[in-house]
């Protein structure tokens, strides 16, 4: 008697990526990894928007109380804490000298090189008679904001004022504004991590403030105030 002879299957054989399914697999792997980077760039972009958005509007209800209380307010940004607030004062205010609101860190060496302390204060005014004497400003928590930290990953890149020929990048700067409407001129940059930049600019004479979304050095802006560019 014989047997039929079996069927033996094939042997597996085992066959890697060819070149072609591995560029197919590392565009995918690519593709992926790029639509993450976007939508996290988008949502820092978003973020630091907001933050741009949040600061104007508290330069608009600080600019408001200080016509509608008659007192003099002023927002403080804290460049190395990346803060900022509002202060007050019902001190009459007839002129800011030129170091008002300047640097902390500028200020105390001035003090120190004359053996004087250095005043919290960061604003002073004077009368007709050329006497000088410090404003006292209070933290204004209750009338309009308590102290702010911007989102993680966006900064105080650097703020332009009329008191300073270079940009102010670090220490705390004030940015007045008066009784009679007006506000000292300014622009605040903003910065993300992924370098980014918004620019506010305010209109002293008016109160109106207008959001870039760029970097904005020209000082020119300053004596202007906002283009509709």
């Amino acid at each position: 008697m014989t047997s039929l002879p079996q069927n033996r299957a094939p042997a597996a054989t085992s066959r890697g990526f060819t070149l072609v399914e591995m560029l197919v697999v590392l565009a995918i792997a690519a593709g992926m990894m790029g639509a993450a980077i976007y939508g996290l760039n988008m949502v820092t972009a978003a973020d630091l928007r907001d933050e741009a958005m949040r600061l104007t509007s508290v330069m608009q209800y600080t600019w408001s109380r200080a016509a509608v209380e008659q007192v003099n307010y002023r927002l403080v940004l804290d460049l190395d804490e990346n803060t900022y607030w509002t202060e007050v004062s019902d001190a009459a205010v007839v002129k800011e000298l030129s170091d008002a609101g300047e640097l902390r860190r500028e200020r105390q060496q001035r003090a120190e090189s004359r053996g004087e302390e250095d005043s919290e204060a960061m604003g002073f005014d004077t009368d007709p008679f050329g006497i000088t004497r410090p404003t006292n400003f209070a933290r204004a928590e209750s009338a309009a904001i308590d102290a702010k930290n911007f989102h993680d990953g966006i900064e105080i890149y650097q703020v332009l004022t009329t008191r300073q020929n270079q940009p102010i990048t670090d220490g705390q700067v004030a940015v007045s504004f008066f009784p009679d409407g007006f506000q000292e001129p300014v622009i605040i940059v903003l910065k993300d991590e992924h370098g980014a930049f918004y620019s506010v600019i305010n209109e002293p004479l008016t109160g109106r403030i207008k959001i870039y979304s760029r970097l904005i050095e020209d000082r020119e802006r300053l004596d202007q105030g906002e283009s509709d560019d």
